[in-house]
């Protein structure tokens, strides 16, 4: 592989019969599609040449330009002039530049987290820092074996959110670009991940190890007659991470355990015996060496409600909405195949198709051959964003919006919900129809989320149990009906801090149903010292179903106050 000198060396020979004479001025002749001059000097890289893409001269009169970064939400364009120790702004809409930040340690490379917080190499220090988004400077790496690096020079933020650079020490080797001293490392490429991360020499094999942990406070305050109050102190999730890449890049595996009580019995079947209720959470392969069929195999998150497949751990509320708990689909056993740049149109169109076993996860008896077929579709209008995160932490200044629709049909669904829930009394199945739409925006800390959800059971059949006195239990209805929910967060200006409010009921819509009408509404406060990896989060919610009164207006009086705080750590 090149040095980076010697494949700049390579790139100006290339390049030097064609650029040095062209006229970049106001009166230059303009350029055919495409650019003669955008060279790819690898022949994997010529399917990254977009045809209708010029070379512009956006600006003159810098020492020395490394480092460029787009930053997406802000639409600007940030690059460190090292020896006169600034990094430069340029604005595309009216193409003014300005020095956006002096003393910058003669920073060299730039870039740009998910949360859009701009990291940089720095000569002089020796290190990487990140600029929080309230000005605060975050140090990320300055040493390594207990040795400082030689001049940390160009990084990139992986999409796992694990940030790579390089230290070759250029910046240290004289005072021009950083401050002469000696190199106490060899050159090298080094990895800021989240938890812990090895790979084999030769890059074949690798493996990530991650934890998190949830711990949660509950208040619930009925209004009932006769009812008290109670309360809990609970590990909420616990959970642990594998995953990596076998033989190739793209084959990839997936692990996921929990082992709080709650992480083991959420949603599974009734059933005899206890063995699958079980850590195991996750447990799936990656082919994804086809941008429009990337394949998944094992268990997994059944790609149908947004919210469900959004990690609890990117949550802007304690927990999920009522709606998604009463419609979700959680994991199951299958197949699905996807893309989330559905031909290549610059991450506007995705798709996901799969098919499961239906009996939910950690399945392992031998069943009918109901199946469970599921499809989703998302559009989105502005580009790609990040769309499965709740929460605009980063003040998103471009607009992305993500709508998304799924469609589910369960062939003999032997639970009460489709693939989660209690089996019916009779023991019988249910033909299920499953439907969902939802949509997801975010712009300048202002986050909305909403989802309409509607499930119809057909063909409801009996299983033919009887009771202790061996009378015959009657088939029950089919536990169907309509749901929705909306969400709005909005972060406070220059503060971690962010207000969400959610709203959200469940009806039975399709005459006889076993779903009972069924209300929340409430709101809360994060606080994010970290992001979503370590945060302190209150909510305060109103609850209540049809049970509780014999009309709307006296069941929500007689409803129940539920207060949760909790803390995340994710790491």
């Amino acid at each position: 592989m090149n040095t980076r000198r010697s494949f700049l060396t390579t790139l100006a020979a290339s390049a030097a019969g064609s650029l040095v004479a062209r006229d970049f001025g106001p009166g230059a002749q303009p350029a055919r599609y495409p650019d003669p001059d955008v060279v790819a000097l690898d022949e994997a890289f010529k399917k990254y040449i977009q045809g209708n893409s010029p070379i512009r001269r956006l600006y003159t009169g810098c020492l020395w330009a490394e480092g460029t970064a787009w930053n997406g939400s802000g639409s600007y364009l940030v690059w460190s002039d090292i020896p006169n120790n600034v990094q430069m702004r340029y604005l595309p809409e009216d193409g003014h530049v300005s020095v956006m930040r002096s003393n910058a340690n003669f920073s060299n490379g730039n870039t740009f987290d998910r949360e859009g917080r701009q990291i940089s190499c720095e000569h002089a220090t020796r290190r990487v820092t990140r600029y929080e988004l309230s000005g605060k400077i975050t140090v990320l790496a300055e040493q390594f074996d207990g040795k400082p690096f030689n001049a940390p020079n160009d990084v990139v933020v992986h999409p796992d959110g694990g940030i790579w650079f390089t230290d070759p020490g250029y910046g240290s080797m004289g005072d021009y670009e950083g401050n002469k001293g000696e190199l106490l490392l060899k050159e090298s490429v080094y990895r800021i991940g989240k938890g812990w991360s090895i790979s084999s020499k030769d890059q074949r094999f690798s493996l990530q190890l991650r934890g998190r942990i949830q711990l949660r406070y509950d208040l619930e305050v009925p209004h009932r007659p006769d009812a008290t109050p109670q309360h809990s102190l609970q590990i909420r999730r616990a959970r642990v991470v594998l995953m990596g890449h076998v033989f190739s890049p793209h084959v990839k595996y997936h692990f996921q355990f929990g082992f709080s009580p709650r992480d083991m019995q959420n949603d599974l079947p009734n059933e005899n015996g206890s063995i699958r209720r079980n850590p195991l959470r996750d447990a799936r392969l990656e082919f994804d060496r086809l941008r429009d069929f990337t394949v998944w195999m094992g268990q997994m998150k059944v790609p149908f409600s947004r919210q469900r497949i959004i990690s609890s751990s990117n949550m802007n509320l304690v927990d999920r909405s009522l709606v998604n708990a009463e419609f979700n689909l959680d994991r199951d056993l299958g197949v699905q195949a996807m893309s989330k740049d559905l031909g290549g149109l610059g991450n506007h169109l995705a798709y996901y198709a799969g098919v499961f076993m239906g009996e939910g996860r950690n399945a392992f008896e031998l069943t009918d051959f109901g199946l469970l077929y599921v499809g989703r579709f998302e559009v989105l209008p502005f580009g790609k964003f990040d769309d499965y995160t709740e929460g605009d932490l980063a003040r998103s200044r471009k607009p992305g919006m993500s709508i998304g629709a799924a469609y589910a049909f369960h062939d003999d669904a032997h639970a009460a919900r489709g693939n989660v829930g209690d089996r019916p009394a009779d023991d019988g199945t249910t033909d299920f129809h499953h439907a969902t739409a939802d949509l997801v925006f975010k712009w300048r800390g202002l986050s909305v989320s909403t989802a309409a959800h509607l499930r119809r059971g057909t063909q409801r059949r009996g299983g033919g149990a009887i009771d202790d006195t061996g009378t015959p239990i009657a088939t029950a209805p089919a536990r169907q009906g309509v749901g929705w929910y909306g969400q709005l967060g909005v972060m406070l200006p220059r503060i971690p801090l962010e207000l969400v409010g959610r709203y959200g009921f469940a009806r039975a819509v399709f005459g006889r149903s076993s779903l009972p009408d069924a209300d929340e509404a409430g709101g809360g406060l994060n606080w994010y010292f970290v992001g979503h990896d370590l945060k302190l989060q209150l909510d305060y919610f109103r609850s209540w179903d049809e049970s509780m009164g014999t009309s709307p207006a006296e069941a929500a009086r007689n409803g129940t106050d539920r207060v949760r705080v909790q803390v995340q750590l994710y790491f």
